[in-house]
């Protein structure tokens, strides 16, 4: 009984699988291939999506990041696969907000600051302390050029 239903589940997580990438618009394992960069074996995706083959939390983690899914829907079924806290973002913005979530807090800043100004949200881009001071350093310079000689 136990084997039925593991073999139930294993299909309706290769049935969410396809689904997300369908909705992600990549098209065959080729295409996951192609979008993970060569992270993802083509032949082990073909498993998966088939339901061959289960997969596991952190394979479903993968592939939730690339199709910018949740991985509770994707794995668990829990859920609905555009319960988002980005509603109308494309598949690429939400995908770029997934890797931007690891980077470090000073991008994560650049780009918040990049977002708001191009928004219209901030009337100045926000600098990065380097940028703050070599702007400084032209600055200064100018000004010293400018400066009649004595």
């Amino acid at each position: 009984m136990a084997d039925d239903q593991e073999k139930f589940e294993k299909q309706e997580r290769a049935n969410r699988l396809r689904q997300a990438r369908v909705r992600a618009g990549i098209s065959g394992p080729k295409g996951v291939y192609d979008a993970s960069n060569g992270a993802i074996d083509i032949n082990k995706y073909k498993g998966h999506e088939s339901g061959r083959n289960g997969f596991s939390i952190s394979d479903a983690r993968r592939y939730a990041e690339l199709f910018a899914v949740p991985l509770t829907w994707l794995y668990l079924g829990i859920g609905k696969i555009d319960d988002t806290d980005l509603p109308g973002a494309s598949p690429e913005l939400r995908r770029a907000f997934a890797a931007l979530a690891d980077a470090p807090r000073n991008v994560q800043s650049q780009v918040i600051s990049f977002i708001e100004f191009q928004t219209g949200r901030r009337l100045v881009p926000l600098q990065s302390p380097q940028d703050q001071l070599r702007d400084q350093y032209e600055r200064a310079s100018r000004r010293r050029e400018s400066e009649p000689s004595r």
